[in-house]
């Protein structure tokens, strides 16, 4: 009894990573995907909204994205980043997300980097990476 105990529950964890992935097939090719507006909007105080917009499958797994933003500031650079919860329904979705410098504020106007990543039943094929004129 305890054997097939063992063995059920091995079916099933194999059956929430494979289903989801199966049932992707006819939409997008990638599990999870994540982009960003060229603009940010630089609000009072240094902190700056950026426009993200993201895809990724549903699954038993709790989703997580992150966006970091740098911005060079002389010989260093101004750094902050979100990490926030996605909604994964194999739909895509935009979200504006407020970036707070963590390190070396404030965010002023020029140009910086975003970079990026979701997870859901994986992540997605690479940290996305990407120009964004701050103003």
């Amino acid at each position: 009894m305890r054997r097939f105990t063992i063995a059920a529950a091995l079916l099933l964890a194999v059956a929430a990573i494979a289903i989801p992935v199966a049932l992707a097939g006819g939409g997008n090719s990638t599990s999870a995907d994540i982009s960003f507006s060229n603009n940010a909007t630089l609000n009072a105080g240094g902190s700056v909204t950026l426009h993200v917009t993201y895809f990724c499958l549903g699954s038993a797994f709790v989703p997580d994205a992150f966006v970091d933003l740098q911005e060079p500031k002389g010989a260093t650079e101004v750094d902050g980043f979100i990490d926030f919860t996605p909604v994964c329904d194999n739909k895509q979705h935009q979200v504006d997300v407020l970036i707070v410098p963590t390190f070396n504020p404030p965010f002023v106007p020029g140009t910086g980097v975003a970079e990026g990543e979701i997870c859901s039943l994986v992540c997605s094929p690479f940290e996305v990476e990407q120009e964004v004129n701050i103003h």
